[in-house]
């Protein structure tokens, strides 16, 4: 991968250099095609990951270069769940299941109430009274626990 022409911060009189030099930038860049979260990424580079969300506003060569090494490495993963796919199930499963998740994702989960509606008493009833911490699941009625809503107490 060519070096991108990177605009350097400029050095103040007096402070410390920069770790934005092009070695430790390469090194960025290289973390971020293997696929490394922007946090890792910045503790590699060792700078905090704010510094590293400054650099990126400050310097838009660094930030297209950036998402550059993303988008390569990620099209280089895909690539190889793609040929695979060919020959075994479980990687076209895994396509599927990653590229599509509202329709063929095997976790999803609903939680709704009768007809489809909120769970919103559902979860008041294991809320406790500030009065009364531990409250049985079976001594709570819920049209008990919409009137004492009601009255206003807690």
């Amino acid at each position: 991968m060519s070096e991108p022409e990177l605009i350097l911060p400029p050095r103040l009189p007096g402070g410390r250099p920069t770790k934005f030099t092009p070695a430790n930038i390469r090194r960025m860049l290289k973390c971020a095609k293997r696929g490394l979260p922007l946090t890792l990424v910045a503790q590699a580079a060792g700078i905090s990951f704010q510094t590293l969300l400054n650099y990126r506003k400050a310097n838009p060569r660094f930030e297209d270069a950036l998402q550059r090494s993303i988008a390569k490495g990620t099209d280089e993963r895909l690539k190889k769940i793609e040929e695979a796919s060919a020959t075994d199930w479980r990687a076209a499963s895994w396509l599927l299941e990653h590229t599509m998740p509202q329709y063929f994702a095997k976790s999803r989960l609903e939680i709704s109430g009768t007809d489809g509606q909120p769970l919103a008493a559902g979860v008041q009833l294991y809320l406790p009274e500030k009065r009364n911490p531990v409250v049985a699941v079976g001594d709570v009625d819920t049209l008990a626990l919409s009137e004492r809503n009601a009255n206003g107490n807690e």
